[in-house]
């Protein structure tokens, strides 16, 4: 279908195209680089050289594990998407309920995967991109879910967008090539033909193939139009997005402005000149080991007068054997060959530089990538906060772009507000169907009926799916640095792990740390402890108050005594009376209290006796039952709990020196 504003937009997509050639041309080469390998890592000139020579060309690829490395490391955070109230009519709760609806769309979309993907591409050559689509479920219900987009050369953004989330392009493209059986069948109305492609559209047809572009734009009073067409024309209306925000998302990873040209470049780029110094001294060692390399021979004139001798010995031949004319001079002497080094000091050295090198560049060393390494606990997590701040850039611009994809699907919400269910999740990941009719307000919010309008912001950090998973890392993490901490936390830490007899565990570990006086018993255990040990303290508190008593008695008496001794003194009188109203309001005191503390030691001794004959009454009482036969016709149902609430049976555990 012909269409007046077909050359403009093919016009548009062109320019963009040519705008970003550099930006695409350094993409590819560096992912052929990395994941080709091969004749891609060496200089062009060199690797036709050692193959014309027969010589050895190792790629030794180090560009996989520290892709894997960054990109994991990002992928790996949880990021999630937070809706702040903003402007009349909204409200804090109807925000917090968007941002459930966002997670589950995220959770049941595969928005991980598509993320995942992007990340592995920008890391790689510079720039991914992923995008979210609508849809229906089987039950003919609108869905938002994720599309992956393996090779972002086929994503192109508007070269005058300026924000790192391209959040203000004004439009995007996205292509693909489609053979022409394909094409025929997908757009039986499509006019272009490979044979011969339209004027100025050449390239929109490449080897057999036609180019199918699905244009986006954002035209001025805001809305959001898709376009489709090939290089002949439209195929097909312009279709309305229900958005206001285009929905591709381009991720970019570092990016400089050169001479007004904006650059985009992921870890291969720096690292490819070592990768080739690397490759080419691992070949020159190989080829050494090999015996392919020999030093030269010491010889005499008279055992190389024939040339066709001198051509059997060069180009370092591994010949099994090699002929020499013996001299005449001195018939019993030989060539002799220097035996080569086992391992080449000079190149093996070159190597490890290489290899440090490529560290060096990347920012990921030995310890990041699993190896074993002779560093330090301290040094490792050093170099673990270097390898972080050096691709920090890489997380920093994803958080912005999954901003820029909170906005989107906050704004898509609306295809949702005539169900009748909406599903929602929580922040831990739970998913719940939740009806409409029960949630006040939330139709009219979604449908825009009260004025309300939401902002997004991203949060990132590690991936927990509970608040539990969070405690046991946060607190381990804390451990690492403080053991103490590490020590007296361990009963939480033990609790809150997801493994069998963690409660019983827990409860051993906590008591031995009462036991070392390394933490106070809680009120409930003090009250309810042992009750031979309540006595024996009880005891001992008798002793002591006695002790204090005599100490008293034999006080009040020096006191006495001493009073005597003042009597004939010139204030005699006063102090007498004073030690005396003093002696009397300290046995008072003491009197007093041994009243009180004996009172209450009587109580819960009495206490403590009653507790103990009722535990043995039902101790008698539980072995009588299990020891007496009763008949199965008149047995009563007992419901007999000798299991924990998560199914595990009851473990006693007693670590060596804990009672």
């Amino acid at each position: 279908m012909a269409d007046a504003n077909h050359e403009k937009i093919r016009k548009t997509i062109d320019a963009d195209l040519e705008a970003r050639a550099r930006q695409r041309k350094a993409y590819q080469d560096d992912t052929e680089f990395a994941v080709l390998g091969g004749e891609k890592q060496w200089d062009s000139n060199e690797w036709a050289r050692r193959g014309s020579d027969k010589l050895p060309r190792i790629t030794y690829n180090v560009c996989g594990p520290i892709i894997r490395r960054v990109s994991n490391a990002i992928t790996s955070k949880a990021y999630s998407v937070h809706v702040t109230a903003q402007g009349r009519g909204a409200s804090q709760e109807m925000a917090e309920f968007r941002a459930g609806m966002i997670r589950a769309i995220e959770i049941t979309g595969g928005a991980e995967a598509a993320r995942a993907a992007a990340v592995k591409c920008m890391t790689t050559g510079g720039f991914g991109a992923y995008r979210v689509v609508l849809g229906q479920d089987a039950n003919g219900a609108p869905q938002i879910r994720y599309e992956r987009i393996l090779n972002p050369l086929h994503v192109v953004p508007d070269c005058e967008a300026k924000a790192v989330n391209f959040s203000d392009q004004r439009h995007c493209t996205v292509y693909v090539d489609l053979s022409e059986a394909t094409y025929k069948a997908k757009y039986p109305d499509g006019s272009a033909t490979s044979a011969e492609p339209p004027e100025g559209a050449e390239s929109w047809v490449k080897e057999g193939s036609i180019r199918v572009a699905e244009f986006w734009e954002k035209r001025e009073d805001g809305t959001i139009w898709q376009t489709f067409l090939d290089g002949a024309g439209v195929l097909g209306e312009p279709e309305q997005f229900p958005g206001a925000l285009i929905p591709i998302f381009f991720l970019v990873g570092e990016e400089a402005d050169v001479g007004g040209e904006v650059i985009y470049k992921g870890v291969v780029r720096d690292i490819k000149e070592p990768q080739r110094f690397k490759n080419l001294w691992k070949s020159e060692e190989y080829e050494y080991l090999s015996g392919k390399k020999q030093p030269p021979a010491t010889l005499t004139p008279g055992m190389v007068s024939d040339p066709s001798v001198l051509q059997s010995w060069s180009g370092g031949s591994a010949a099994a054997f090699r002929l020499w004319i013996p001299d005449a001079s001195n018939p019993s002497a030989a060539p002799i060959f220097p035996s080569a080094p086992e391992i080449p000091a000079g190149y093996a050295n070159a190597s490890a530089e290489a290899s440090e090198e490529i560290k060096a560049m990347s920012g990921i060393f030995d310890v990041h990538l699993g190896r074993q390494s002779s560093e330090s606990g301290r040094a490792m997590m050093v170099r673990q906060e270097q390898a972080d701040l050096g691709t920090y850039h890489y997380e920093a611009n994803l958080r912005s772009l999954i901003e820029y994809e909170g906005a989107v699907l906050n704004g898509l919400l609306s295809v949702f507000a005539d169900e009748q269910m909406i599903l929602h999740a929580a922040e831990d990941g739970k998913l719940t169907s939740q009806e409409v009719a029960s949630i006040q307000g939330i139709r009219e919010d979604l449908q825009g009926f009260n004025g309300g309008t939401y902002g997004v912001r991203v949060v990132s950090g590690p991936n927990f799916r509970t608040k539990r998973e969070q405690f046991v890392s946060i607190l381990s993490e804390i451990g690492t640095k403080n053991p103490v901490i590490a020590q007296l936390g361990a009963p939480e830490l033990i609790l809150a792990m997801d493994i069998p007899g963690a409660q019983e565990l827990s409860q051993v570990v906590e008591k031995y740390l009462i036991k070392q006086g390394m933490r106070e018993a809680k009120q409930d255990e003090k009250q309810g402890g042992d009750p031979r040990a309540m006595l024996d303290q009880m005891a001992q508190a008798m002793e002591a108050l006695q002790a204090e008593l005599a100490e008293a008695t034999k006080a009040r008496g020096l006191m006495a005594q001493h009073i005597q001794e003042l009597e004939s003194g010139t204030d005699a009188e006063i102090q007498k009376t004073t030690l005396q109203a003093q002696t009397t309001i300290q046995k008072a005191q003491i009197d007093s209290e041994a009243k009180i503390l004996s009172a209450r030691i009587a109580a819960e001794t009495d206490l403590q006796i009653a507790a103990m004959k009722e535990q043995g009454s039902n101790e008698r009482a539980v072995l009588s039952a299990v020891t007496t036969p009763t008949p199965a016709a008149t047995a009563p149902a007992v419901d007999v709990d000798d299991e924990p609430d998560d199914g595990y049976p009851v473990i006693s555990i007693a670590p060596e020196g804990i009672q």
